[in-house]
């Protein structure tokens, strides 16, 4: 009888352990993030302005001063900031970790007809929670790209403003 009860002990035993290790294979393969970077950037905040691309590029690189610029490309129309640490320029209230760096990319397209270009605005946050873990993109709430938006357009307002009264 004890040889039996031994047999059935063992045979219960594998099995708890091949259902243990696919469990945990299937469970560790569902917490791998798929790239995060795809869908916490894909905000962006954008306006198309009735104006000539070389004024706008202009008003978009004053409106960019406070930040420490990274990238200027006028021919593809990119203005990259350096990684910033959140809450060190803009303070959000709405953000509570202070780990956490961001970047501000301003893209500028000219259209065919060089009297519209089109203006958008996305931030990166990537954040970690400790030293060993993997860095995790969060989404942004659009606030500070908003507040970029809107000094750009009232750059521009001042711009026409004192080239009308010349």
């Amino acid at each position: 009888m004890p040889l039996v009860a031994y047999k059935n002990f063992c045979n219960i035993l594998k099995k708890l352990s091949i259902y243990s290790l696919l469990s945990f294979f299937s469970l560790s393969c569902a917490l791998v993030p798929s790239n995060p970077f795809d869908t916490a950037v894909k905000q962006k905040v954008k306006k198309t302005f009735k104006e000539n691309y070389d004024i706008l590029w202009k008003i978009a690189q004053q409106s960019a001063q406070k930040y420490p610029i990274k990238k200027t490309d006028y021919e593809k129309g990119l203005i990259f900031t350096r990684w910033i640490r959140l809450n060190s320029i803009f303070k959000d209230p709405s953000v509570k970790t202070t780990k956490s760096f961001y970047q501000i990319r301003i893209y500028i397209t000219k259209h065919l007809d060089n009297k519209t270009s089109t203006i958008k605005i996305e931030k990166q946050i990537k954040s970690k929670k400790n030293f060993l873990s993997e860095e995790v993109n969060i989404l942004s709430n659009q606030v500070e790209e908003k507040i970029i938006l809107y000094r750009i357009v009232q750059e521009l307002k001042i711009y026409k403003k004192l080239n009308t009264t010349l």
